[in-house]
């Protein structure tokens, strides 16, 4: 997966250098929070289970937007947001409770380290204005987003709620990557009533046709879960333009991401036998992002 982000910055640098890339090229920093969990149940299981993955890392993002005015769409964009190292992310949660009655059973965390990459490719209609707000125009696009994130698991701590007993298991225990898949549509509001240098902008982006993919490396049962679930996401954005330079643009703000989707989940052994099929799975994430960018026009 980090070859894939590498390839991406390769193209953008590339295709940045060429004669054909006037247009509008961004950088800047995100600080994305939250958590993606999962959680498992069957009716072949006497158990379930819930793994809460935590969201805490620093991105840097770079994007270029080109005008094409064509057949009814006035840009495209790409960008790709890449975390600048593998850092701490906080406390993975594990909880695996009776079915029937919902008492848990056992209780684990650990610690996490997590890198994260993030693609999106935007097209996006040319601006109208809203005659009934002044100095307000809206815009429509459709995009797709790619969204991927490993976590490293270790130094857990684990409890039984049978035996009351701890134990600490040191060292890598889960290894655990995701990966989002989000087509959408989106629509803008730029505002420019508070100054000429100053403006406000709203995006709302929805998509019914999420899909998920992730990979889950228990070490020490050894055993692997693959899951694919399909649902929905909402992405909202607020944020600030600043443009005293007709050059440059400074953009700041924050976005929030609700998904939800829901799929099967098959668990096998490290010589890929299958255990157990058809377990159903819910994948959710709750993302925040705040981000401040530098965008220069050429």
């Amino acid at each position: 997966m980090r070859i894939k982000g590498g390839i991406i910055i390769i193209f953008l640098l590339l295709f940045l250098t060429s004669k054909m890339a006037a247009g509008d090229f961004s950088a800047g920093l995100l600080k994305l929070e939250g958590d993606t969990t999962y959680f498992i149940s069957s009716e072949n299981m006497w158990t379930e289970s819930l793994l809460e993955f935590p969201l805490d890392i620093e991105l840097l993002k770079i994007r270029y937007k080109h005008e094409i005015n064509k057949n009814y769409i006035d840009k495209i964009s790409i960008s790709l947001s890449h975390s600048l190292f593998s850092s701490y992310s906080g406390i993975f949660k594990d909880t695996d409770y009776i079915k029937i009655d919902g008492e848990p059973i056992a209780y684990s965390e650990s610690s996490t380290e997590l890198s994260a990459y993030m693609v999106d490719i935007n097209l996006q209609t040319e601006s109208y204005n809203i005659k009934e707000l002044a100095d307000t125009e809206i815009s429509f696009s459709i995009g797709c987003q790619k969204r991927v994130f490993d976590f490293r698991i270790y130094d857990s701590v684990q409890y039984s709620y049978f035996t009351g007993q701890q134990r600490e298991l040191p060292g890598n225990n889960l290894f655990y990557s995701i990966e989002y898949n989000i087509p959408y549509l989106g629509v803008g509001i730029n505002n420019c009533l508070l100054s000429e240098n100053l403006c406000w902008e709203f995006f709302y982006l929805y998509s019914p046709l999420v899909t998920v993919k992730d990979y889950d490396d228990h070490i020490l049962r050894k055993q692997i879960r693959k899951t694919h679930a399909s649902g929905k996401a909402e992405i909202l954005g607020f944020g600030f333009v600043c443009n005293y330079d007709l050059n440059i643009k400074y953009r700041f703000g924050i976005e929030y991401t609700d998904i939800d989707t829901k799929g099967t989940q098959k668990l096998l052994n490290y010589a890929n036998d299958l255990i157990a099929g058809d377990i159903d799975s819910e994948i959710k994430s709750s993302q925040q992002t705040i981000y401040f960018v530098i965008e220069c026009s050429f």
